[in-house]
């Protein structure tokens, strides 16, 4: 398939195009991050998922900016050019932020998974616990 033949058209399109890969700001990250570790508190192998869910969450935010800026873009190189090309660049971070999503998603349910489980062993751990009298002295 040809490229659209405007010129500005392409570099823009080119320019949004890298913010998809450039990286992540850190202090929207370190954000991200700190809400996701307040929210499951995450012991352990839940740590690296809480990390992977905050890099995604933050190629998500970026994904769905950049698709507003390109529907934008291709609707109106459409409106004047009439070639239906303009509209591949949006349809490509459509389907890039739909990969994101569906990683999300699942890294979302793991992690659910994996704190429901720690949380539910913690409870009958308490519970076997409660079960002995504790000494409060030494001789008695």
């Amino acid at each position: 398939m040809k490229k659209f033949r405007d010129a500005g058209f392409n570099e823009m399109v080119e320019a949004k195009m890298s913010t998809l890969f450039a990286p992540i700001d850190p202090d929207v990250y370190a954000d991200a991050l700190q809400a996701l570790t307040e929210e499951y508190q995450p012991v352990g192998a839940e740590v690296q998922l809480v990390e992977r869910l905050a890099h995604l969450s933050c190629r998500i935010r970026i994904c769905f900016y950049l698709q507003s800026e390109l529907l934008n873009a291709g609707i109106k190189a459409t409106r004047a050019g009439g070639d239906r090309q303009a509209m591949r660049p949006f349809h490509k971070v459509s389907a890039y932020h739909s990969r994101l999503f569906r990683q999300f998603e699942e890294c979302l349910r793991r992690l659910k998974r994996l704190v429901d489980d720690r949380r539910r062993r913690d409870a009958l751990a308490a519970e076997a616990f409660s079960q002995y009298k504790l000494a409060t002295s030494v001789v008695q």
